[in-house]
């Protein structure tokens, strides 16, 4: 999944994942942001338009377990965003920030480096 779009790999990995010893458990991706999924189709519509839209949609978004995001937690990641006074860090990347705060999660699959500024443990290291 990461061939299409680097975005697609801000997601997590289940907490049993990090608990099987090396090579004894099959990583699956378990949770997007729905504000990740908006970023991604903009992003794969523009870089590679509607057919490989259709695949996303049809063949990955089903497997996916999507965290619709409230106004609590919008007005949250605002928040982080304004705190962090960057324009790197997007507010896409806030709202994941508050997400997995809010249900525990400590790892995510990224090779976004503002993660690892946050707090979280990333994979790959």
């Amino acid at each position: 999944m990461g061939v299409i779009s680097g975005r697609i790999l801000e997601c997590y990995f289940p907490p049993p994942f990090y608990s099987l010893p090396p090579g004894e458990g099959k990583a699956t991706f378990y949770e997007f942001v729905n504000y990740v999924l908006v970023e991604t189709c903009a992003l794969v519509q523009h870089r590679l338009g509607m057919k490989a839209i259709k695949l996303f949609q049809e063949d990955i978004v089903p497997v996916l377990r999507i965290e619709w995001i409230d106004k609590a937690v919008h007005h949250a990641a605002i928040g982080i965003m304004l705190a962090a006074e960057r324009k790197e860090v997007s507010l896409v990347d806030c709202v994941s920030f508050e997400t997995m705060r809010l249900l525990g999660v400590t790892t995510a699959f990224t090779l976004d480096k503002h993660f690892k500024e946050q707090g979280f443990i990333c994979l790959p290291a």
